[in-house]
């Protein structure tokens, strides 16, 4: 059940604009930039998931990676050796420019 939230979560970023959007925003609001994963997630991550009904905890967030071939070439860069958290912070350092193409 744990991994199923992950993968509805990482489902719901890739295809949907309204929750990376949240995401966003919900950095926007924090009115700082955010220096580790840990805040990142505290203030970020785990609220906006959870507003919008997945619960997912760290260890799940950092251990999950995409099946092969639902990634493109830059996205495998930027996670390279990390797991969706790893993703997420990457495109949370560039502006979230890019997420999920």
């Amino acid at each position: 059940m744990a991994k199923e939230n992950v993968v509805k979560f990482y489902e719901a970023l890739k295809s949907g604009k309204e929750l990376q959007s949240k995401l966003k925003s919900a950095a926007d609001a924090f009115g700082g930039d955010i220096e580790n994963k840990e805040a990142f997630l505290a203030e970020i991550i785990f609220p906006v998931a959870k507003e919008n009904g997945f619960d997912v905890t760290l260890d799940e967030l950092k251990e999950y990676k995409p099946e092969n071939g639902e990634l493109d070439d830059e996205q495998l860069e930027a996670v390279s050796g990390g797991g969706l958290l790893d993703e997420i912070w990457g495109f949370y350092k560039k502006g979230f420019k890019g997420l999920f193409g």
